[in-house]
């Protein structure tokens, strides 16, 4: 999902898996995202990610199994089942979106990471 302004746009219900590319569920300057009740299964780098996203929520998903990828060059973002903010975005801050309910297990680095904003920023 990328640049989603509409009223509301979600991923419910719904199992992805085995993918072997980057990632399950990238979401990437978008607004009104709802990712709920969601099966996210053997992924490398990240289950979900969440860019410059605003007012949204990320509620009651499983995200398992995600690994490290063995490529030098996807290995440059950081591994996670959910992932807010990205090395390549410092600048674009996630605001007013919720994370509830969600299990994450059996990640190779961190179940949850959360890049921090730069001092001096609004807050976010």
């Amino acid at each position: 999902m990328q640049n989603l302004v509409s009223n509301s746009s979600s991923v419910s219900n719904c199992s992805i898996h085995s993918g072997l590319g980057r990632g399950g569920i990238l979401v990437n300057m978008s607004s009104s995202v709802v990712l709920k009740n969601n099966f996210i299964l053997d992924h490398l780098t990240y289950g979900v990610q969440l860019n410059g996203v605003q007012n949204s929520v990320v509620d009651g998903n499983v995200i398992a199994n995600i690994s490290r990828a063995r490529e030098e060059h996807l290995n440059s973002e950081p591994t996670g089942g959910l992932i807010m903010g990205s090395f390549t975005m410092q600048d674009v801050p996630i605001r007013n979106t919720s994370v509830i309910n969600n299990i994450v297990a059996g990640v190779e680095w961190a179940g949850y990471t959360a890049l921090a904003s730069p001092c001096g920023l609004e807050k976010t």
